[in-house]
């Protein structure tokens, strides 16, 4: 497990918590979300989420900073 995690990691990952539990939402923010990912994430996570060796997967349910969003907020 890598201990520095970029800045845009970490935001990125509260993103994500914090939108799952908000409201549904609209297409246009999953379309965005996903070109987001894509840009920033998916070299290292796998264009699935699956994960490389050194980067986890993001799609099981096995969380590396616990699973609520106070355990992964900076």
């Amino acid at each position: 497990m890598l201990a520095y995690r970029e800045p845009i990691h970490l935001l990125l990952g509260a993103l994500i918590v914090a939108l799952a539990w908000s409201a549904p939402l609209q297409a246009a923010d999953l379309d965005r979300g996903a070109e987001v990912f894509a840009s920033n994430c998916a070299t290292c996570h796998g264009a699935g989420g699956q994960g490389f060796k050194g980067y986890p997967n993001l799609v099981d349910d096995d969380w590396l900073w616990g699973g609520d969003f106070e355990a992964i907020e900076y």
